[in-house]
């Protein structure tokens, strides 16, 4: 510290020693390198824990690169940094060529689903489970729908005398009946009109399974009689509007 004798005299005492280099804090790392899954895009993520590292990249198992299985350094390195007492961490995946998202068509190609990131982990076995929402679709089983309307029909217990004339003898049998239906069909005079074969048909145990263009000949799309289409001897048949 100065000394201060008389305004404007004072004695410093000055060290030419170097000066130490002070400690800084190891908590807060960052990673760059390949991981199994996570974003290739945006600002590296901040990770506290190496569950948030599984969760978002991925576990730490072997990566395939090149054709060659490789270890995951990254993931090893991140549970180290963790284990060690290390508290943040900011990874930052990058990958070599041009990466691909997993993905997945549906039948008939209406409907795809693909993986949020690139990488092996995303592909998942996909599974989903058809639930009907009250909150979206009014069922009304008593009120038949107008003609030209185009409605959706769940029935079961169908019998022989919904198939339409034009059916392919050959293709639809006795042996198909009674059997179920969901999907989109429009009131068309005397029949119901499977739009655009848009539908699901279920038929006894043991039997050919069946498409909505089985039901008629000629490849048009499948019809009902309407006369046979109504609830009771084991038919049940509702019009979701």
């Amino acid at each position: 510290m100065p000394e201060y004798l008389a305004p404007g005299v004072f004695v410093e005492e000055v060290s030419y020693r170097a000066k130490s280099i002070e400690g800084v804090g190891t908590s807060v790392a960052g990673l760059v390198g390949p991981t199994r899954t996570g974003p290739l895009r945006g600002k590296p993520e901040l990770l506290t824990s190496f569950a948030d590292f599984v969760r978002i990249y991925g576990d730490a198992n072997d990566l395939s690169l090149g054709g060659s299985s490789i270890l995951n350094h990254t993931a090893i390195a991140a549970k180290a940094f963790f284990d060690g007492g290390g508290t943040k961490l900011f990874v930052s995946r990058v990958v070599g060529g041009t990466p691909v998202a997993a993905s997945v068509s549906g039948g008939g190609g209406d409907v795809e689903f693909a993986a949020r990131f690139a990488g092996a982990q995303g592909n998942y076995t996909l599974e989903l489970h058809w639930r009907d929402s009250e909150n979206l679709l009014n069922i009304e089983k008593p009120i038949l729908p107008a003609e030209n309307e185009v409605v959706f029909l769940e029935a079961t217990g169908i019998p022989f005398a919904a198939r339409h004339g034009d059916t392919d003898d050959a293709v639809v049998t006795d042996d198909h009946f009674p059997m179920g239906f969901r999907g989109l069909v429009r009131r068309s005079g005397d029949v119901y009109e499977i739009v655009d074969n848009l539908g699901t048909i279920t038929v006894p145990l043991g039997q050919a399974a069946l498409t909505p263009a089985s039901l008629v000949a000629g490849g048009a799309n499948g019809v009902f009689l309407r006369a046979a289409l109504v609830n009771g001897g084991g038919v049940n048949v509702s019009f979701c509007v």
